[in-house]
């Protein structure tokens, strides 16, 4: 196999080198990090170790040293220095804007390996608000009365994108009278190792429905938005079983919402838990 070939299918360029390095040691017990390092022009035979065990990072020098060494073609260089840009990216926008890229480049040489639907459902804040509006009485299918209905501000194009996502990817469908409805759906989690693609697109999301709350207390009366705080302390098993009543509070408003027939606005609830202190030195 030429592991080359195979690139767009990793979402982590420290997982490739690995497993690059392993393929070229199974075919010859005399291939060792210094031969890599040679190989790829440094002088430390331990740098691309200490890079696998994410103890080192990779600047653009090093980057096409790699590309150079490893004979990448222009698509995989291009694939693995986002790759590299995507891993090692501190803020969730630099994070965001890589795996976009990261997407596209899958799209072009390896639809098969594009990011499960499901993760383009949580890329877009909108899609679930456009989702749960369906459902609502005197629900109009026009990207420009949704957009109207919307407190935030949205664009009618992105809301018709957003219909047309929704209804390929099987979140919405039409029923026998070809009304748009909601449907169920499962939200999948995606493979193993695209789950920092997963946590980026997530807390991306979060972040998002943490600005709208922000917003709301000055944009929204008080009978219209309900805003509490407590403040308590905690052991690790504490924190735990309040994890666990928070997953119970949140199944059960869906189990509310479900059985409710007068619906007639989309709400959201955000629940944060979050440390203020510093865990003491024996923990």
């Amino acid at each position: 196999m030429n592991i080359n070939k195979e690139i767009f299918n990793y979402s982590d360029f420290r997982i490739f080198l690995k497993e690059f390095y392993s393929q070229k040691k199974t075919s010859s017990d005399r291939f060792t990090f210094s031969l890599f390092a040679e190989m790829t022009g440094f002088s430390s035979p331990s740098f691309l170790k200490l890079v696998m065990q994410g103890k080192k990072n990779l600047t653009s020098q090093s980057i096409q040293k790699i590309v150079s060494g490893l004979h990448l073609k222009k698509k995989q260089a291009d694939y693995f220095n986002e790759l590299v840009l995507f891993n090692q990216a501190t803020s969730l926008e630099a994070k965001g804007k890589h795996l976009d890229t990261i997407n596209k480049f899958r799209k072009k040489n390896r639809p098969e390996k594009l990011l499960p639907e499901e993760f383009g459902y949580l890329s877009k804040w909108y899609h679930c608000i456009v989702r749960e509006m369906v459902d609502l009485p005197g629900f109009i299918d026009d990207p420009h009365w949704i957009a109207k209905k919307i407190l935030f501000s949205i664009d009618p194009s992105d809301v018709a994108a957003s219909l047309s996502f929704l209804e390929n990817k099987g979140f919405i469908g039409r029923n026998e009278k070809g009304k748009l409805v909601k449907k169920d759906k499962t939200l999948a989690t995606g493979e193993i190792g695209e789950q920092e693609m997963l946590n980026t697109i997530v807390r991306a999301f979060h972040k998002t429905m943490v600005h709208f709350a922000e917003e709301s207390l000055s944009e929204r009366h008080k009978t219209e938005r309900n805003t509490s705080n407590t403040t308590l302390s905690l052991s690790e098993k504490g924190y735990e079983m309040a994890i666990k009543r928070i997953e119970q509070m949140r199944l059960e408003l869906l189990e509310i919402a479900k059985a409710d027939s007068h619906a007639n606005r989309v709400y959201q609830v955000n629940v944060n838990l979050f440390p203020l202190t510093k865990a003491d030195a024996h923990e």
